[in-house]
């Protein structure tokens, strides 16, 4: 479990910080499906779904 001043710092001041000072974080590479029939059947398009 992550607390919730964590996740406010991981998730915005962070990344800001590391902007600011030039720091370029890698890029997460999503490719393939996600597919699970559970609680009901659902296929998404990883790649499509992050596409700028």
């Amino acid at each position: 479990m992550v607390s919730p001043g964590s996740r406010v710092a991981d998730r915005f001041t962070k990344p800001g910080l590391y902007a600011e000072k030039g720091v370029h974080l890698p890029v997460a590479v999503h490719e393939g499906s996600l597919r699970t029939e559970l609680p009901f059947p659902v296929e998404i398009d990883l790649k499509r779904l992050v596409k700028r």
